[in-house]
Order: C-alpha cells, then sequence, then structure tokens
C-alpha cells in the first residue's frame, strides 16, 4: 500500500507532464503503482511544487471539485485559493485574495500569511486521512507493508492558520552563517517556526497510525520506520532547501521501532537507501535481485544489535548541473567531488570536509 508524494515515478511522466495531463491513471493515482509492486493505493501526489501543475493526480482534483469560504466570508474554489498562496500567476484579478502580493510568502521561505484553505485541504492532512483510511481496510490475518510519503515539511513553508498560531510564541536560534539574503534575522526565526509547525503536524499523523495499529491489534508485530527523502539547510550558511552537502542537507532522522529492534542510538552512518533491502529482509526476501548485493543493504543486523555497521562509507549525490554534488561519508570525514559542467572542462579537484 502507498499513499503521498511519489518520485517513483514522477521522473518517469508523472502526472502533469506531456502526455500525461488527462490520463486517467493519473487522476485515480493509479499511475505505475501495480508495475512498482503496491496491491492498493490512494492520495499519490507530485508534492507541494508540483500540484501547480495543471491534472497533477488526485490531489489537484480533489481542490478543484471543492469550495471554501473566505475569510472575508466570500466562496472560491479551493484549487485556485491553493495556486494564488503558491504564488502561481495567470490568475484572475478579481478574485484576489487578503494577501500581501497575491502569495502567502515573501523573502526566503517566510510564508507568514497562512494558506485560507480548512485543515482537511492541507496536502499533508489529505495524505494522512487517505493513508489511514488504506491501514484500517487491511486486509485481515495477512502480512502487510505501508509507505506513506507525506509532502512536508518542505518548502515553501506554507501552514494553515491554526500550524502558525501552534508555534508563533517559540524561541529558535537564527540561522548559522546566515552572510546573504533577502531575509532580516526576524524573517529567518519566522521561517524556523513555519518549518516546525509542519514537522508538529506530522508527529500528529504518526500518533493516529500507531493508534491504528494498537485498533488492528497489529502493533506488537509491526515494525515501523519514520525517516526523510533529505533535510533543510533553514538559511544555514546562507542556503536553503538540499543545496549543499551540509549536515542539515543531508543528514536525516531514521528511527525505528518494532519487534526485534534493539534500543540504541547508532552512531555510524548509515543510508535510507537501505530501507528497501530491510523490508525485504524481513519479508524473508533477502537474496531477491541485484539491488540488494550493490545499492541497498539490510539494516537488520544492524537494528538488532548484533552488528555495529553495515557500510564502511555512503554515497548520495544532487543533480546533474552546476549545483549538483556526489558525496561519500564516513564517521568523521565527507568528501564532496564537483564535476566540471562542460565536457571540455577538467574535472574539479575532490575537497575534504570535516
Amino acid at each position: 500500500m502507498i499513499a503521498g508524494k511519489d518520485d517513483l515515478t514522477k521522473h518517469s511522466g508523472y502526472c502533469g507532464t506531456t502526455g500525461h495531463n488527462n490520463d486517467g491513471p493519473c487522476l485515480n493515482a493509479s499511475y505505475r503503482a501495480a508495475e512498482l509492486g503496491y496491491s492498493a493505493w490512494q492520495a499519490r501526489t507530485p508534492g507541494k511544487l508540483g500540484t501547480l501543475t495543471p491534472n497533477a493526480g488526485p490531489y489537484n482534483a480533489y481542490l478543484a471539485e471543492s469550495t471554501v469560504v473566505l475569510p472575508n466570508g466570500s466562496l472560491a474554489n479551493a484549487q485556485w485559493v491553493h495556486d494564488v498562496c503558491f504564488g502561481e500567476t495567470g490568475l484572475n484579478p478579481d478574485q484576489k485574495l487578503p494577501h500581501s502580493n497575491w502569495t502567502c510568502c515573501h523573502g526566503a521561505q517566510v510564508c507568514d500569511v497562512p494558506v485560507h484553505l480548512p485543515a482537511e485541504y492541507y496536502e499533508d492532512n489529505w495524505v494522512g486521512k487517505k493513508g489511514l483510511e488504506m491501514l484500517l481496510q487491511r486486509p485481515p490475518g495477512q502480512p502487510w507493508y505501508m509507505q506513506v510519503n507525506w509532502p512536508g515539511p518542505h518548502t515553501p513553508f506554507i501552514v494553515t492558520q491554526e500550524m502558525m498560531e501552534s508555534t508563533a510564541t517559540r524561541p529558535f536560534n537564527p540561522p548559522v552563517d546566515y552572510f546573504f539574503g533577502p531575509n532580516s534575522e526576524a524573517d529567518n526565526i519566522v521561517a524556523r517556526r513555519l518549518y516546525a509547525a509542519e514537522v508538529e503536524n506530522l508527529d500528529g499523523w504518526f500518533a493516529q497510525y500507531i493508534h491504528a495499529t494498537q485498533q488492528l491489534g497489529d502493533y506488537d508485530r509491526t515494525i515501523i520506520c519514520i525517516s526523510s527523502d533529505h533535510g533543510e539547510m533553514l538559511g544555514d550558511h546562507g542556503d536553503w532547501n538540499k543545496e549543499k552537502p551540509w549536515e542539515g542537507s543531508s543528514h536525516v532522522p531514521l528511527v525505528c521501532s518494532g519487534p526485534g529492534i534493539r534500543v540504541q542510538t547508532i552512531p555510524q552512518p548509515v543510508t535510507t537507501m537501505d530501507l528497501a533491502a530491510t523490508w525485504l529482509d524481513l519479508a524473508g526476501l533477502a537474496g531477491m535481485g541485484s539491488m540488494v548485493q550493490s545499492t541497498s543493504r539490510s539494516l537488520v543486523p544492524v537494528l538488532s544489535g548484533n552488528v555495529p555497521q553495515n557500510r564502511d562509507f555512503i554515497s548520495s549525490g544532487l543533480g546533474q548541473n552546476a549545483s549538483g554534488f556526489p558525496a561519500n561519508q564516513t564517521w568523521d570525514w565527507r568528501m564532496v567531488v564537483k564535476r566540471a559542467v562542460f565536457s571540455s572542462a577538467p574535472d574539479a579537484e575532490p575537497q575534504s570536509l570535516k
């Protein structure tokens, strides 16, 4: 079972790209789902920024067919409210929202105007609800696997009014070495509060899923892992998103619990790519495919406390343009190799960062 942001299909012609705008498999979230091995799927979405693409999956369809009440009491289409907040162009100026400059954000990720959508229309909440519906309908008495990919926390840090108020008075440290950019120090604190609001909203959903496994009687035999595809610089060193291979970008949480997992903190580097082999190992299918022998290695021996590590180093990379980077990391050292953009230029020398 799968719900949420699905990068497995996004780069292979996902909904909203040429040739897929109006395909049924895009709008009902079935695009390549069975081919990828899923028996059930709900709410597959290209994520926060991808939803600005017309017909980009079932979330867009859900918004497009819904009407919401604005703070001034007027009615508006939910898709339009969403797109105006995200700064989408080409919208009817006669329907202007009470936003500064029509959008919810200014500067670098300072989204200090909430999106005027009820909580149930917020993308993370919609994904959580659809995934929970699937979980509660899981086949009884059978093993099951479920993957829920919430689009947040992710730029732009757009949240609902309730989420914004939940962290509005919290103190946060300013970014480290914020040496350039459009934000004031106060702006950067606002951005961090919004990011925290997105994280805490997901914390509530994690609790609901755990409670659901308890209701189903599956909790004591269910392994749960929480992780992320990348980190967030939050203004450190003047960067946002995952632009550079600093700790804030490349170091993400990986927390697992369940039967056979020892209570411990693992200081050695591991990689989220190892989760694929881990699930296959837990299902008794550890020998399937070349992936298990190369890209992905089971974490079961590490999680059980039988061995301290499953790798000597980890590798990662981002992009194929001037801002991209491949990197290798051990316990104390990280090597970043910057390759030249033009084939006629020599490769740049590796750098070692501690």
